[in-house]
């Protein structure tokens, strides 16, 4: 085997070498970005505030299930909104739901949903079953329910 033989052997040994080291440190950069991303959006129960009725949802009501799909809209349509607040309504077969969902403005369109999907995921949790209610990530977002216009 000739010395350039060798160097050319060498020389690309060196190359595949320094390719592989970028690719993992493009892995690791990604994979710490992802995990600094994922904790951006973790949101803590403690700072909810929640303001919610005496009164249950009484059993049996179309009124729960009106609310189900008042959450959804906002759930969705909130951060599509220029001011994100949207308010909406439902109702099917009785008592109408009605419901406020905001967002502080600068908060990017997917952190608002993220943070009204908390909310609205952990409103049993927070209050129950009531009938009426208001649910507050303060500087975030908030979910306002009830079975009267606002």
């Amino acid at each position: 085997m000739s010395w350039n033989s060798l160097e050319a052997i060498l020389l690309i040994k060196h190359q595949r070498s320094v390719a592989h080291s970028a690719m993992n440190n493009k892995f690791l950069l990604f994979a710490i970005f992802s995990m600094l991303l994922l904790n951006a959006y973790a949101w803590d129960s403690a700072e909810v505030q929640a303001n919610c009725a005496v009164e249950d949802i009484p059993p049996g009501s179309s009124y729960f299930q009106n609310l189900q799909h008042v959450f959804a809209d906002i759930e969705r349509k909130t951060c599509l909104t220029k001011d994100y607040m949207y308010k909406t309504q439902h109702s099917e077969g009785g008592t109408i739901a009605y419901g406020l969902g905001s967002c502080t403005i600068s908060l990017a369109a997917r952190v608002c949903s993220s943070c009204l999907k908390f909310l609205v995921n952990n409103l049993w949790r927070f209050c129950g079953s009531p009938l009426i209610g208001i649910l507050n990530m303060p500087n975030d977002c908030s979910v306002q329910f009830q079975d009267t216009d606002f």
